[in-house]
């Protein structure tokens, strides 16, 4: 008789244990689809990041997608290179394979914790991630007529947008997302990409529309300027489509 007089407790115990198990089991779920970088927070090996360091980080994770499964296995891509593995979900957090974690925050953010740096992801909408850009949102490229003045000086890239019929294209972008170019008077051009320095030569056709990168090459890269002003431009290159928007820095001390 005592353990029927008992009874409608155990079961209200039994009620809340189930509820804990589905809410854990729930949250679980909330980490579950596919997530794509969104920026850099911060870099535990450097305690202060230049502007043009965290724009160059972030160019970098551009390419990062991972997605989460319900049988605890993951995938990660960045430049199209995808590796496979494991996690565990315990405190909250997801654990990779590789230590790094996976922290949701929001309920469409979440924040990566590697050995070097905090990355801010995004929930992706759909089943395949589609990369966003700010300034290059159309393919489209009306070449105009520009003046050799007004393109001199120093441009550094901002955003880059390469075709997928290219070989490579997230690595493409990443790379190119480092250029700095400095187009100089006397037709010297100075070509930085991740700090590789090279100096060639560069030129203008005869319509004033397109703008020669390596004029002294046997192949030169030949652009279309879509875009020019004192501060900004896009190029387009004639062979491949590739887009890159660039803006103008400015010596402060002129």
């Amino acid at each position: 008789m005592s353990s029927i007089k008992y009874l409608p407790y155990v079961k209200q115990y039994c009620y809340l244990a189930m509820l804990i198990f589905i809410g854990a089991s729930s949250h679980a779920q909330d980490y579950l689809g596919n997530w794509s970088f969104a920026k850099v927070i911060k870099s535990k090996a450097s305690k202060i990041m230049l502007e043009d360091d965290m724009i160059a980080m972030n160019q970098v994770f551009k390419s990062y997608y991972i997605e989460l499964r319900a049988d605890s296995t993951y995938s990660a891509t960045m430049l199209s290179v995808a590796q496979d593995g494991n996690y565990r979900f315990q405190n909250d957090t997801i654990t990779l394979d590789n230590k790094d974690k996976f922290t949701l925050m929001k309920t469409r953010s979440a924040v990566l914790s590697t050995r070097d740096f905090d990355l801010m992801f995004k929930r992706q909408d759909g089943l395949s991630p589609q990369k966003e850009y700010s300034f290059l949102i159309t393919d489209r490229c009306e070449k105009i007529k520009f003046s050799k003045d007004l393109i001199l000086g120093r441009w550094v890239a901002r955003e880059v947008k390469v075709s997928p019929d290219n070989e490579n294209p997230e690595l493409t972008e990443t790379l190119l997302s480092s250029l700095v170019l400095t187009l100089l008077a006397d037709g010297r051009m100075d070509f930085n990409i991740f700090g590789i320095q090279d100096v060639k030569l560069w030129g203008i056709d005869d319509t004033r529309t397109e703008l020669i990168l390596g004029a002294d090459e046997i192949t030169p890269e030949i652009y279309n300027v879509c875009k020019l002003n004192e501060t900004q431009m896009i190029l387009k290159l004639t062979t491949k489509g590739t887009l890159i928007y660039l803006i103008k820095e400015v010596d402060e001390r002129n």
